[in-house]
């Protein structure tokens, strides 16, 4: 555990936020070495501001000499005495936290009350077996018999010595028989057989937390009143100084809440490097300074939510471009790196920052060109793109606050898409050089994007190029198997398709290369053609490989895609409606199966052998919020039919890779259908290609031999 975790942070401010002070007295754990509590359990509770050697001490010497199972050190929330200052609740809890992790059966917990009356009442409502011990020093068992702390004080000082003993140490001047004396008058003789006293080492005995800030603040880490395992802490946040840093950690924290809603999970962030950035007033540190007091929140796409029966035949974009406002919110708060790792991420090396910043200048056309110049299939990426692993997963903003905070780029180049479709009359046509004297002619086998893309680049330098498509219509897979709420196939491949025609690339549709096509690849060299480029794409649906396979009612993603294709939206809602429908496997192309068996009014779930999903978490969570089931930790292991209807044997799995014995189980569907991938399928005999399909190529130059 880190103490300067985004998502460790955010998890106990949050469980700070819950507890009520006003309401029924709550106590919850926050740091527990085992799951069940000790009968006898000692509770040390105090400010902890910080906690000091004295607290430990304490705590240490009453578990051992009371024979107490474990020891819990309790931060209360609202202090009876004291307002709030110094460290906030949660750095409080993680320095515990430091301290409870090297020490054996010490507990970490924190009360919505400050009374003790009420911790008792706290932990009688949820822990009611407890012998509960309190260790206190001198000056809080004072402060116990005070009646300003009480409504009843007979009554309630009666019900908490009956309810708890206590430890009670002495402190400063006080002395062990200063508390037997105390403990001997007549209005509290009669619970002094529940107060133990015990005494402190002389040189703890002056030690509080007053004490340990004036030592930190002078300088002096290195002083006794405080353990060794929170200096480290102290040390870089630079807590109870005059330095701003412990400041800016608090802004920080504070923006944080705010862009993350509810805890996220596995935020690996560190405050730390983003607060030290902040106090040195670096570029990116004036940047953080800036976005953080603008309060300015990431962008939230504007998803549509379709749900139900609603659903149904719906194939509208669920998350359509956003409007040029919020592209020109989001590009600020943009941290504009000098090292561009958002670029660095990027596969097609896109300028990220670059147009970010021409977007938050205005410069709207230039940061179109640019970033058609740099990647001129941005339409198709902007909305198919797996941004997460590349610009969303380098942004640096992201890295430092969780990747929530990432810049979307993804979302700003879906905007400037449709601006380019709304201002095309405009928009100067793509550049095309004129090297050659004689035209070289290239063929271009596939028009999905691989083909696309070569095909622009080979025109823009001054080649001849042809796309051969066995299809009627360019765009591959993106056109054919990707589902019309998530892309807008026809826009964007139709309006390429017209910039390559702009730049002289022909389209000859419903042509098949290959050994049983139309034409041989050799046949296209003998017809002049120079340069042959193979983009044929993944082509062939990969097997699950279990006996019944081949049984009716089972085929592939692409098998499913195509028959929407051939029979239309309506046959397949009528196919499909009421269905169950079983899907295997657990990355993207699942999540955009089921989301489109929904449409068809069927009842899917995707079926996957590991505990958690292979797809990018947006598209798992889309999946989900749109009503698709999941069985995870299953694996198929065979199919069968019995009265019409298929029958799937399937076995539990640990989450290794190891089936659970005796975990057999069947799951009845009408269909299933198998969304694991593709491979290629290179039908020309010349070709050598590898045991994986793929052809065999020169390491060099990407020949074929």
């Amino acid at each position: 555990m880190s103490v300067n975790r985004i998502d460790e942070i955010l998890r106990l401010d949050r469980l700070i936020e819950k507890l009520d002070p006003s309401g029924q007295p709550r106590i919850e754990i926050t740091f527990a070495p085992y799951e069940t509590l000790p009968e006898r359990l000692g509770v040390l509770s105090s400010s902890f501001n910080p906690i000091t050697n004295a607290h430990l001490s304490m705590a240490l010497n009453a578990r051992s000499e009371f024979s107490l199972g474990g020891v819990m050190f309790l931060l209360t929330k609202v202090n009876v005495d004291k307002e709030l200052f110094g460290a906030t609740l949660t750095d409080r809890i993680l320095m515990l936290h430091l301290v409870a992790r090297m020490f054996d059966r010490i507990w970490v917990g924190i009360s919505s009350h400050g009374r003790f009356i009420d911790k008792v009442k706290a932990f009688r409502a949820r822990y009611p077996h407890l012998h509960l011990f309190f260790i206190v020093g001198y000056d809080t068992l004072v402060r116990i018999f005070d009646p300003k702390y009480y409504e009843d004080p007979d009554r309630e000082i009666e019900e908490l010595f009956n309810e708890a003993e206590f430890i009670a140490f002495n402190r400063g001047l006080k002395t062990v028989e200063d508390v037997i004396q105390f403990m001997e008058h007549p209005s509290r003789s009669k619970f002094a057989d529940k107060v133990h006293a015990v005494e402190i080492p002389e040189d703890l005995a002056y030690i509080s937390s007053t004490y340990a800030r004036e030592r930190i603040a002078s300088g002096d880490l290195d002083s006794y009143s405080i353990p060794d395992e929170i200096k480290g802490f102290l040390e870089r946040t630079e807590l109870y100084t005059d330095s701003p840093a412990y400041e800016l950690r608090k802004e920080l924290v504070g923006y944080l809440k705010s862009v993350y809603s509810t805890p996220p999970e596995g935020v690996k962030g560190d405050v730390d490097v983003a607060v030290k950035l902040m106090a040195v007033n670096s570029h990116i540190g004036k940047r953080l300074k800036e976005i953080i007091r603008s309060g300015a929140m990431p962008l939230q796409p504007r998803r549509r939510k379709v749900e139900g029966e609603s659903i149904v035949g719906d194939f509208d974009l669920t998350c359509p471009p956003i409007d040029e406002e919020d592209a020109l919110k989001e590009t600020r708060r943009c941290l504009y790196c000098p090292s561009a790792p958002c670029k660095e991420g990027c596969p097609l090396r896109v300028s990220v920052n670059r147009i970010l910043s021409l977007i938050a200048e205005g410069e709207i056309m230039e940061a179109y060109l640019t970033l058609r110049s740099d990647n001129p299939l941005f339409g198709i990426t902007s909305f198919l793109c797996q941004d997460e692993l590349y610009c969303g997963g380098s942004c640096f903003l992201g890295r430092l606050m969780g990747q929530g905070c990432s810049i979307r780029s993804r979302e700003i180049f879906k905007f400037l898409w449709r601006w380019g479709g709304e201002n095309s009359d405009k928009i100067p046509p793509p550049f095309r050089m004129n090297m050659y004297p004689k035209p070289i002619k290239v063929a271009v086998v596939g028009s999905g994007p691989a083909g696309m893309a070569a095909a622009w680049r080979l025109a823009e330098r001054g080649f001849t190029v042809t796309v051969f498509e066995k299809e009627n219509h360019p765009g591959g897979i993106p056109y054919w198997e990707t589902p019309r709420f998530r892309f807008p196939a026809e826009q964007v491949i139709d309006n390429l398709v017209r910039q390559l025609g702009r730049m002289g690339v022909e389209f000859k549709l419903g042509i098949r290369i290959g050994r049983e096509g139309e034409i041989t690849l050799n046949e296209l060299l003998d017809e002049g053609y120079s340069w042959i480029f193979l983009a044929t794409g993944l082509t062939v649906a990969k097997k699950l490989g279990i006996p019944g396979e081949e049984e009716s009612g089972v085929i592939s993603s692409k098998e499913l895609f195509r028959m929407e294709r051939d029979l239309g939206r309506e046959e397949m809602i009528r196919r499909f409606r009421g269905k169950r429908v079983i899907v295997t496997e657990g990355g993207n192309t699942a999540m955009d199966t089921a989301r489109t068996l929904l449409r068809y009014g069927a009842r899917p779930t995707v079926v996957y052998w590991r505990e958690r999903p292979r797809s990018l978490k947006k598209e798992y969570e889309a999946a989900k919020a749109e009503g698709v089931q999941f069985m995870f930790l299953t694996k198929p292991v065979q199919i069968k039919r019995d009265q019409g209807r298929i029958v799937m044997k399937a076995v539990k799995m640990k989450e290794g890779e190891e089936p659970l014995p005796g975990s057999d189980f069947e799951i009845q569907a009408d269909a299933v259908i198998n969304a694991i991938g593709a491979i290629p399928d290179f039908r020309d005999e010349d070709l050598i290609v590898d045991e994986r399909g793929f052809v065999r190529v020169e390491p060099g130059n990407l020949t074929t031999s």
